[in-house]
């Protein structure tokens, strides 16, 4: 299992707990632990950007059923939450000095700096009822909380066939109800910001629905939104599927397994130098040493002298029990060949379709009935290879589409998915730690990503700077001047650089 290094932990600025990876993660065999299929699977999707409800979105299980896989991982040491001060709760992005383990050469010469809260405003106050009734809060509440879910079809209401002209008389409705000058000069608190994101977004819709050129990019984007969300389905109910055909192979074993016999009885002998112990037959004919020659195919040991104690009996039950035992293993190995044809089967059916997805479905069931099959491995590799090419497509069409509308948080997860694929491309990495700096996200995997870009093209001038906004951020002035004066040596004249580091040089 790949999974993402390590990053400290946090809540995002709604307070909600965000699962970090801890050095166990990445420097162990994560495989050696008692971590079932789901729980690995859920494992693999913690990249220090999802809080625990959106896991539960991404990956299909319910709020429940996430907070007991992530207590699991949390006592396993693979996850942490790493609770920030109340009063940087509200922060964006949380500022953190650059750890010891970090290279000299992008080690800062000072503490990072840390950002003092901005003083409560008035704006901060709850509302007054006149300013805004209860059942208007609880509708912006809910609608805020959704805007980065709902299409810009839901969110203005109509149907993605609508008209210019339905859609025009859905936004004026909306507008008469969410416009921010209908609460003109009123104190309304937190909900001022609120009103101005959900109409921002309302508007943000209404142009891009009613302009064809953006509309038609926007359904591109839909439609590989979707095909992304049917995959990363189709992937989880795979886990669920090896549960359930493992469950069903234990089934199938145990169906016609005898029990053991019960000890067979035995006469005691009078005591004497040459005392010997003489089997008697169990009252019982179909059990114990009858059983045992059943099984052994009516085959009769040969008369022998046992000796003062071992009887033949207790031979006899030793036999029964290795033949039960071999009998077991003997009917749950042809179960899982049996299960494990089936699925290849599929699997080479699906590839014959050119279900790419279904292929590596497929063939990740049957591996995992036979995991030492070689065969198996390389078909279920090479159809998981190229359907990760699919995916990694997708997710990079829409990284591209968000990063153009300015939504950054969404460019950035999608492009750090991206890298998590293409781990030798320099480009998704690059992007990656751009669109984490440009959304107020994680800077420490920010820099984990540049440094990774630069490590893969290390003349790359734009890179060096990527890595000097992500040091800027961080509020490491040093770092940052480093990385622009080594991009300005690539590109000595960009304008760009200069501007940088003039703004730099005033600054310390």
């Amino acid at each position: 299992m790949t999974v993402a290094p390590y990053a400290y932990g946090s809540l995002n600025k709604y307070g909600a707990r965000i699962p970090r990876l801890t050095p166990a993660a990445s420097g162990g065999d994560v495989r050696s632990l008692p971590l079932d299929i789901r729980e690995g699977f859920i494992l693999s999707r913690i990249d220090g950007e999802l809080d625990e409800h959106e896991l539960a979105i991404v990956t299909g299980f319910d709020d429940h059923a996430i907070a007991e896989c992530l207590r699991k991982l949390q006592d396993l040491g693979l996850i942490e939450y790493a609770q920030p001060p109340k009063d940087e709760v509200s922060q964006v992005r949380q500022v953190r000095e650059i750890p010891h383990s970090e290279p000299e050469a992008h080690r800062e010469d000072r503490v990072a700096f840390h950002p003092t809260p901005p003083p409560r405003s008035s704006d901060d106050n709850e509302p007054s009822s006149e300013a805004i009734p209860p059942a208007l809060r609880r509708e912006l509440d809910v609608l805020h909380a959704v805007l980065g879910v709902r299409t810009y079809y839901e969110l203005v209401g109509v149907a993605r066939d609508a008209d210019k002209k339905t859609i025009k008389r859905a936004y004026y409705a909306l507008a008469s109800r969410y416009h921010p000058d209908r609460f003109f000069r009123k104190q309304l608190g937190r909900y001022k910001l609120m009103l101005e994101e959900i109409f921002g977004q309302i508007t943000l819709a209404h142009d891009t629905l009613t302009n064809s050129r953006k509309r038609e990019e926007y359904n591109t984007y839909l439609a590989d939104l979707e095909r992304t969300r049917d995959i990363e389905k189709a992937i989880r109910e795979s886990f669920d599927e090896i549960i359930r055909v493992e469950t069903v192979v234990v089934e199938e074993s145990k169906a016609e397994s005898v029990p053991p016999p019960p000890p067979p009885h035995v006469i005691e002998p009078a005591p004497g130098p040459s005392a010997r112990r003489t089997p008697v037959p169990p009252k019982n004919p179909s059990s114990g040493a009858l059983l045992a020659r059943r099984l052994l195919g009516g085959r009769q040991l040969p008369p022998r002298d046992i000796g003062p104690m071992p009887s033949v009996s207790s031979l006899t039950t030793e036999q029964a029990m290795d033949a039960l035992r071999r009998r077991y293993e003997l009917r749950t190995d042809q179960a899982r060949r049996a299960h494990a044809q089936k699925y290849a089967k599929q699997g080479e059916e699906a590839l014959a379709k050119n279900d790419l997805i279904a292929a590596a479905n497929a063939y990740r069931i049957a591996l995992s009935l036979l995991p030492n099959d070689a065969d198996l491995r390389d078909r279920q590799q090479n159809a998981q290879r190229a359907a990760d090419k699919l995916l990694c497509d997708s997710y990079e069409r829409q990284a591209s589409y968000e990063e153009k509308a300015g939504n950054w948080k969404e460019a950035a997860r999608n492009w750090t998915r991206v890298a998590g694929i293409r781990t030798d491309d320099a480009m998704p990495h690059q992007k990656a730690a751009n669109a984490l700096v440009r959304a107020d996200g994680d800077l420490h995997e920010a820099k984990r990503l540049a440094l990774r870009a630069l490590e893969l093209m290390p003349q790359d001038a734009a890179t060096r700077v990527t890595l000097a906004n992500v040091y800027m951020a961080a509020g490491l002035t040093l770092n940052a001047k480093r990385e622009l004066e080594q991009a300005k040596q690539v590109l000595p004249n960009d304008a760009t650089i200069s501007a940088m580091l003039r703004r730099i040089s005033k600054s310390l």
